[in-house]
C-alpha cells in the first residue's frame, strides 16, 4: 500500500497483479507531507532494531487497515 500525501491518493497492491511496477512508478509521489521526514527515520529505526512500529502500511495491507487507521475525512478525500 502507498500513500501519497502531496497527490491525495491510496495505491492498494493486490499481490500477482503487476503492482511491483505500478509502485515503482508511484513511489516519487509518496513523501511530500509535513511527517515524511519523521517517518522516514521512524521507519529505518525500525528497520535495523527489528521492532515493527506501524509507522507505513505494509506492502499488501488491505484497504481496511487505511480506513481504519488515517482520519475519515483524509481517508474519503483519497483517490
Amino acid at each position: 500500500m502507498l500513500l501519497s500525501h502531496s497527490k491525495q491518493f491510496l495505491f492498494v497492491h493486490i499481490a500477482k497483479t503487476g503492482g511491483t511496477s505500478i509502485r515503482d512508478a508511484l513511489s516519487q509521489y509518496r513523501w511530500g507531507h509535513r511527517y515524511a521526514a519523521a517517518q522516514f527515520i521512524s521507519n529505518k529505526m525500525s528497520q535495523l532494531c527489528g521492532h515493527k512500529i506501524g509507522s507505513r502500511f505494509p506492502r499488501h495491507s488491505r484497504i481496511i487497515a487505511a480506513k481504519e487507521m488515517l482520519p475519515e475525512d483524509f481517508f474519503y478525500g483519497l483517490y
